[in-house]
């Protein structure tokens, strides 16, 4: 199959050099899933009329084409005989006629054939016949009928159907249809189908394949397979790839129809009609019509080149520029980075595109296709980034991909999903940029401007694991007030393990030049060595179920070389909590031994950036006492409350103040009554159970003191 695909591209590249225009019709992907092949999609059928106890006449498969008098029409009609005795078709007939009562001369096809249907047995009977070139097919009426001697006309009416306003003869894109070839059934699917353009000739290019769904071997002999234009005009096109062949039970065969159509014609809703020769080749019977697509897909090889699609808003240019493979959970994600471009003159809206990988030519996985929100129309010489992003198993290897960029368009209450370009790359992805410690990455997308950064890295301790955590910034670099681009990443250790990283996010919006302050952190066993320790940040793409958003992945991911963590500091001086600053102005300790109590005095101050938000809903401060051995200890959590915040009874507030702790615990009132010093020591607690010491200086017991730089 791809070198097919590589064949047909390198037949119509020159031709679409040379005169600069591609006009093509959507195809169904190269390789459609079995499910939608090969459910032997049987024709519709129009009604059912009883003829005898346990026998009925079935009628389905009514198509229509054009001819030089009008419309040449055929239907089947199945007999399904359920009875104990064999039935001789010969004893009936069936009538057409218009609602308005025109009555039309009707043949069959078995004139010479054997017409008895064996009970317990079902046979099809094909009837054809000629009405008017304005008939439409829910104008008509099909009649069963007996041959009956004692009524007038001789002809017993058993019954009628009506064809439906919304009767459908043809194959929809992406639909087989199974048809009866004498006493076989075949299954027939346009694979494919692609209209080059010359000065003067429309070149169809179509792929169809014939599945022998029956039981017994069927050969092709001067079949006729036609283009029918939007205007009525059949064109038939080169078979000779298909007659003489022979296709056994449940074996497959594809093959190509190619022709040439005057570029005078409609380009419109053309459709593909079998027909095969009856009565000695007198009639063409037509016994399959499909739909074809719109336009194929512009194949793409190049990276980093541009490459054009049409819609009905306007001509867009799109390249793609990189691929990623990034680990997410127990998945991968594939990541194609495009760049879509408006080079014309005139502003177009953005289009909402969709998308579709397909890996060795054979797993499909449907993109999704994320871009800017804040942008609805690219500007002449303007361009936007967007990003396709599927998930596939981390196990599986890829050595060739295909990403169909789409849209969906509505036509007729319909929803179709067109191939606009199609980019076919090797299995090799690209390195994802890699920022140095210290340095930044930039978020351009218009309306999320910013500055990433990481300010700091931090371990905190658990009973049974720990959790490393980056300290984030990003400063927002647009004029206004914005929410902040929602993030999503993993740490990934030297030796290539991976730890999804759970991201915070920011509730309210960033001022301009303000900046957000957020932790990526991840649980990891307390062996790890933290030492080599990078991390992967991209854009959150996110879908919306219901009312609630779900990560699908991340894009134009960087990979941060984290900087050294800090150790933690031996005084209890301008402590960072970044956006927060706290310094121990007093402390003193008492012990009331009768009441088995302990108290903590402290004075201290707590400064606030106002131009750094964060969200510390989960964040506490930890304020504890040890002895020099940590064999006692007693600790109390605190809230950090900003300005304007609604201050709670465990909580330290922004400004000066003074906090007592009591701690009531007549064991540890004993021990300490026979200790000299203790150390006070200020930890940041992430989430309940995991802590790191930022802070700590030790005192002696029941002295009170001032502290100072």
């Amino acid at each position: 199959m791809k070198n097919v695909k590589r064949s047909r591209q390198i037949k119509f590249s020159l031709l679409i050099l040379s005169i600069m225009i591609v006009f093509s019709m959507i195809a169904p992907s190269a390789i459609a899933q079995e499910s939608a092949r090969h459910e032997n999609k049987q024709p519709q059928t129009l009604g059912k009329v009883n003829i005898k106890p346990n026998v009925e006449a079935q009628i389905s498969n009514l198509i229509a084409i054009p001819s030089d008098k009008g419309k040449f029409v055929s239907f089947t009609v199945t007999i399904n005989n359920n009875s104990n005795t064999e039935l001789d078709f010969v004893d009936y007939w069936t009538s057409v006629s218009s609602k308005g009562g025109t009555e039309y001369s009707v043949s069959w096809i078995n004139a010479n054939a054997n017409n008895k249907v064996p009970a317990k047995s079902s046979k099809d009977f094909v009837f054809y016949t000629q009405v008017g070139a304005n008939i439409e097919l829910s104008d008509l009426i099909i009649k069963v009928i007996q041959w009956d001697f004692s009524v007038t006309n001789f002809k017993r009416v058993l019954g009628q159907v009506s064809v439906p306003e919304r009767y459908r003869q043809s194959a929809a894109v992406n639909e087989n249809r199974v048809i009866s070839s004498e006493d076989a059934r075949l299954s027939i699917y346009v694979e494919r189908a692609s209209i080059g353009k010359s000065d003067k000739y429309y070149r169809p290019d179509i792929r169809i394949s014939i599945k022998n769904v029956g039981k017994t071997s069927v050969v092709f002999q001067n079949y006729v397979m036609s283009i029918i234009t939007q205007d009525g005009l059949l064109y038939n096109l080169d078979v000779k790839a298909i007659n003489g062949n022979t296709i056994n039970p449940l074996a497959e065969r594809e093959f190509q129809l190619t022709g040439s159509i005057p570029i005078e014609a409609d380009p419109n809703n053309w459709k593909l009609v079998v027909m095969k020769p009856v009565n000695d080749g007198k009639v063409n019977l037509p016994v399959a019509l499909f739909d074809l697509p719109k336009r194929e897909a512009q194949q793409a090889t190049d990276l980093g080149k541009y490459y054009t699609f049409s819609t009905s808003d306007g001509t867009y240019s799109i390249r793609l520029d990189s691929l990623n493979r990034l680990p997410i959970e127990d998945q991968d994600l594939i990541v194609g980075n495009l760049t879509l471009s408006n080079l014309g003159t005139e502003v177009l809206p953005l289009p909402n595109l969709t998308g579709k990988f397909t890996f060795d030519e054979f797993v499909e996985r449907e993109a999704t296709v994320s871009s800017n929100d804040k942008i609805i129309s690219i500007s002449p010489n303007q361009s936007v980034q967007i990003q396709a992003v599927t998930k596939v198993p981390y196990t599986l290897d890829i050595g060739s991909l295909t990403l169909a960029i789409q849209q969906q368009e509505n036509t007729g209450g319909n929803t179709e999903t067109l191939d606009l370009v199609e980019f076919t790359h090797d299995g090799s992805f690209n390195d994802i940029p890699v920022i140095p410690v210290n340095g930044s990455y930039a978020i351009e997308d218009l309306g999320y401007r910013a500055e990433v950064s990481i300010r700091k890295m931090m371990t905190f301790k658990g009973s049974n694991a720990n959790i490393v955590a980056a300290q984030i910034n990003i400063k927002n670099l647009e004029k206004r007030v914005t929410n902040m681009q929602k993030l999503a990443g993993y740490f990934e250790h030297a030796s290539g393990v991976v730890y999804q990283a759970k991201i915070e996010s920011l509730g309210s919006r960033l001022q301009p030049n303000g900046t957000a302050v957020i932790y990526a952190w991840a649980t990891v066993p307390q062996t790890e060595d933290l030492n080599d320790l990078k991390l992967v940040l991209g854009k959150a793409v996110e879908q919306v179920q219901g009312t609630e958003s779900q990560l699908v992945g991340y894009v134009n991911s960087r990979t941060f070389n984290t900087p050294e963590e800090a150790p933690e500091q031996t005084n209890l001086q301008q402590i960072d909590l970044y956006p927060y600053t706290l310094t121990i102005n007093k402390i003193g300790t008492q012990l009331k031994f009768g009441e088995g109590r302990v108290v903590l005095d402290l004075t201290y101050t707590l400064d606030q950036d106002l131009l750094a938000q964060t969200n510390l809903e989960q964040h506490k401060v930890v304020i504890e006492i040890a002895d020099p051995d940590n064999e006692t200890a007693l600790e109390q959590e605190y809230s950090l409350v900003g300005v304007g915040e609604q201050a709670g009874s465990n909580s330290l507030q922004v400004g000066k103040n003074n906090l007592t702790i009591n701690w009531i615990d007549e064991a540890t009132a004993m021990r300490i009554n026979t200790l000299k010093n203790y150390s006070l020591n200020i930890y940041l607690q992430i989430q309940p159970g995991y802590k790191k010491l930022v802070a700590t200086q030790s005192f002696p017991w029941f002295v009170q003191r001032t502290l100072s730089n």
